[in-house]
């Protein structure tokens, strides 16, 4: 399994160990892609997963997803709540960044960022 995937697993594992219900994963609409949808509580909530090495010189959710990827995720967001059809739920952006040593499968660190702006109309 490539290292994403298995921090998307990780990530989901870790979310509902957390009282999240994983609703989809890898959700996609053409060019668009969402790496967890989830629920806690009555907030729907979009989730990207970063995985990376220890000692990665990138770091922190505001380096991991860059201005490109966020119109790209405000995309697909847009795009899956139009796929809901009716009035738009409450919901919120968070990042998953998941640290492993660099030679294994091991989750070191596990970061969650909860409410990551996306300007969304009810951000929780």
């Amino acid at each position: 399994m490539e290292r994403g995937r298995w921090g998307e697993s990780v990530a989901a594992r870790f979310l509902r160990r957390n009282g999240y219900k994983i609703l989809q994963r890898n959700w996609r609409n053409g060019y668009w892609e969402i790496d967890l949808v989830a629920r806690d509580s009555d907030v729907l909530v979009f989730v990207e997963v970063k995985t990376r090495r220890m000692g990665d010189t990138i770091g922190g959710y505001g380096a991991a997803v860059a201005p490109a990827k966020r119109r790209s995720l405000r995309n697909a967001i847009d795009a899956y709540l139009r796929s809901l059809g009716g009035e738009i739920p409450c919901w919120r952006f968070d990042v998953v960044e998941i640290f492993t040593p660099a030679r294994s499968r091991s989750a070191e660190q596990i970061f969650h960022f909860e409410g990551v702006s996306l300007d969304g109309p009810c951000l929780a």
